[in-house]
């Protein structure tokens, strides 16, 4: 294998993207648009970027950089130094650099691989360390070094790498599955649970089995860093506050808002606005730590009005069954063991989570393993 060692500036033509200012006078939605492309139009870990959220006027190409189907760019933020390859055309910002007329030296997916490389990204670390801002641009990429082979022998390395890949992808792709499936194992076990442990078991409405009243009103304003008590919302916890309105025990259902129909089990004291609702006058004896277990099974939120925002209300949802075993023993029983089998999934979701992180590493091993190759022979 003969290698060359050479500037990367010396090998591929780079450019830095433009942005029109201010851009929202240069956003679209006219067919004849130009693609915009941003940082957010990447997929994580993905190769390419295929399509984008929005256009800017032809006015706007004036002001940034035309780039087209092929070109690679370089991301100057967030995934800094990471490489994409174009699969669509438009125009960049300038937290962009794009690399171009680089196939008389490269081929395409040997170039990607090359600058994912940790031999060409330790390079823009070490380039970019000690700039007030660290970022890249025209003359750090352009004198990054690096070697390479014949096209030919590139497209041979590139392809074992692919192959490589294709394998590590169907890894990644069952150990996601696999997390995805723990994530949920636990709602779809809880009835068994529930029927397992019940040895006299009643159904019956939400209405006929408690009341439910609103939190009261509170102002923004009123609302302050420095409280020490929790104000509950329609969605969770919404700020701090210095009084209360609820002491000891509650479940809480969130009563307007996207997360509306949400369920609370606060044994603290808190503040309740009247965007959520609590629970009181049981008619059953309840475990409350059970019953939020089995509200949160019933997805409240399906039975939201629809207006300016989803809402529901006691009226809305006092005619959804609720089962539980008469027991309170048994409710007791029930939790502990839904608790331990929690504690089970949730291990395997965080060990198929650090499966895919392993394997994404692996991809970066095999990078580096068959670039290495190249290295040597030079």
């Amino acid at each position: 294998m003969i290698t060359k060692t050479a500037k990367l500036g010396d090998l591929v033509q780079i450019a830095r993207g433009g942005s029109p200012r201010p851009i929202k006078s240069f956003l679209t939605n006219s067919e004849d648009g130009i693609n915009w492309i941003k940082i957010g139009d990447t997929e994580q870990g993905g190769k390419y970027i295929f399509t984008t959220k929005e256009k800017i006027t032809q006015s706007g190409l004036a002001k940034s950089r035309y780039v087209k189907e092929g070109d690679f760019l370089l991301s100057n933020s967030m995934s800094f130094g990471r490489p994409y390859i174009l699969r669509t055309s438009g125009c960049i910002h300038d937290g962009w650099l794009v690399l171009s007329n680089y196939e008389k030296s490269f081929d395409m997916n040997f170039l990607y691989y090359l600058l994912s490389s940790n031999m060409v990204q330790n390079q823009f670390q070490k380039l970019a360390r000690g700039t007030t801002v660290r970022n890249l641009n025209i003359d750090l990429v352009s004198n990054v070094s690096v070697t390479f082979p014949s096209i030919s022998e590139q497209q041979e390395i590139a392809k074992k790498i692919d192959n490589i890949f294709s394998e590590i992808d169907d890894l990644i792709k069952f150990a996601q599955n696999n997390s995805a499936n723990s994530n949920n194992l636990i709602r779809r076990i809880i009835p068994y649970i529930i029927k397992k442990y019940s040895s006299t078991k009643l159904q019956t409405s939400i209405g006929n089995a408690f009341s439910l009243s609103s939190g009261k009103f509170l102002p923004r304003k009123e609302m302050c860093s420095n409280g020490s008590i929790n104000v509950f919302g329609g969605n969770g916890i919404a700020g701090k506050h210095d009084t209360y309105n609820l002491k000891g025990e509650n479940i809480i259902i969130g009563r307007v808002g996207a997360k509306c129909g949400n369920v609370h089990h606060v044994k603290e004291k808190l503040w309740l606005t009247d965007n959520a609702m609590f629970l009181h006058s049981f008619k059953y004896e309840f475990s409350l730590e059970f019953l939020a277990l089995i509200l949160s099974q019933l997805n409240l939120g399906q039975y939201a009005r629809q207006s300016a925002q989803p809402v529901i209300s006691f009226s809305s949802i006092k005619d959804v069954l609720i089962s539980f075993p008469k027991d309170i023993n048994e409710q007791k029983e029930i939790v502990k063991v839904v608790l331990e089998a929690k504690n089970i999934t949730e291990f395997l979701f965080e060990t198929y989570k650090l499966k895919c992180e392993n394997y994404q590493a692996l991809k970066s091993l095999t990078i580096s393993k068959e670039l290495s190759k190249v290295q040597k022979v030079s």
